[in-house]
């Protein structure tokens, strides 16, 4: 496994945004987020945390400057049906706190506003993270803790009554605004089963 190049950044490409990293005597070309695109510099040595994407078509190595945006990015990448591309849309398109704070309160209208995300596209992102939601906490950088811990409380003891997880997701997001949220989650849905 490719954990990570550190090299001299021989040129920046964009469409799409990508770099060359000579790494003794070797020119890596990586594929970037558009915040470590940014960040690079070409003729300075730099460190890029990678993850390497083998496809029947190609095989690719994209970077991060940040290890915590590369492991959110595989994280992105293992929901069924996302593939390199559009995990890396998503963190062009939203910074790793919204992306958080999105599947938090189960706004899929947030995410598909990234490129090649559609709505059940990011129905599906938020219904597969959301049970990981501490652990996109950690790797936010522990932004927003508040909003989280309070929605995988709700969604914890909401489980332990027996809600299945698809009327969970929908009483949070109908009561993602609410100062009670267990207490709102659940009369909304005493109110849904009548």
């Amino acid at each position: 496994m490719l954990a990570f190049l550190s090299g001299i950044i021989e040129s920046k490409l964009i469409n799409p945004n990508r770099c060359i990293i000579e790494v003794n005597g070797l020119g890596f070309l990586v594929y970037l987020s558009q915040s470590s695109w940014l960040a690079l510099e070409a003729g300075k040595t730099h460190k890029l945390y990678t993850s390497l994407n083998i496809s029947p078509e190609a095989v690719k190595v994209y970077g991060f400057t940040n290890a915590w945006e590369q492991s959110l990015y595989e994280l992105i990448n293992s929901v069924k049906g996302i593939g390199a591309k559009s995990a890396l849309a998503l963190l062009d398109a939203l910074s790793p706190e919204q992306i958080v704070q999105a599947i938090a309160e189960g706004s899929a209208d947030t995410l598909s506003t990234a490129q090649g995300i559609g709505q059940k596209t990011a129905e599906r992102i938020i219904f597969e993270l959301k049970s990981k939601i501490s652990q996109l906490q950690v790797l936010s950088g522990n932004v927003g803790n508040v909003e989280i811990n309070k929605y995988a409380e709700t969604e914890s003891i909401l489980r332990s009554l027996g809600y299945k997880p698809s009327e969970i997701e929908n009483a949070i997001q109908a009561n993602a605004a609410s100062k009670d949220l267990i207490k709102d989650c659940l009369t909304w849905l005493s109110g849904a089963t009548l």
